[in-house]
Order: structure tokens, then C-alpha cells, then sequence
């Protein structure tokens, strides 16, 4: 009687895998956290399970400030070749829409 409930625990702690999931975005709370200096992650917050992951700063670019996810829009400030630039994602597929250099 042991062994099943002590297999249903190790089962219920399980991390999820790491694997990049599309999540309807209408269906999904999402958080964006800063993994290192180019890549931002989308996660669920109540599990903290990756949605997704994408490199946002390119060559020798890097995340400057905190990313703002409002909607379905992401915005990221990166900085490259001494450039400030702010690139706009639709989320979850982190479709590249807007680059805007202020």
C-alpha cells in the first residue's frame, strides 16, 4: 500500500519537462522573465512551466529595463552596437512586429 502512494507523490512533484509549448494566448495567464542578457521566457505563473522562449537581443546586443507584456503584445528595450532599439512580439509565437528606434 506504500509503494502506490509513495509513486503517486514522486508523480504529483514531477517538474513538467522542459519543452517550448504554444498556448493560446486567450486560454493562458503569462508572465515574461529575463533568462540572461539576450533571452526573455513566457511562463505560466501557477506552475511555472515555460510557454515559450525567444533570444530578443541579437550579436552583441543585450535586454536593458524590465520586458512589458500587456495583451498579446510584448515590448523588450535592447541595446546593440551602442543603439537603444524597442522591438514589439505577438505572444506566444513571438512573431517579431515592430522595431522602433527612439
Amino acid at each position: 500500500m506504500l509503494v502506490p502512494v509513495l509513486s503517486l507523490l514522486a508523480a504529483m512533484c514531477t517538474p513538467p519537462p522542459a519543452e517550448v509549448v504554444a498556448v493560446p494566448f486567450a486560454t493562458q495567464e503569462m508572465i515574461v522573465v529575463v533568462r540572461d542578457k539576450n533571452t526573455v521566457v513566457l511562463c505560466d505563473p501557477a506552475t511555472g512551466r515555460w510557454l515559450g522562449a525567444a533570444r530578443v537581443a541579437w550579436s552583441d546586443g543585450e535586454i536593458v529595463g524590465q520586458p512589458v507584456l500587456s495583451g498579446n503584445r510584448l515590448t523588450v528595450t535592447v541595446l546593440e552596437k551602442g543603439r537603444t532599439m524597442v522591438r514589439i512580439y505577438e505572444i506566444p509565437s513571438f512573431r517579431l512586429l515592430q522595431t522602433i528606434y527612439p
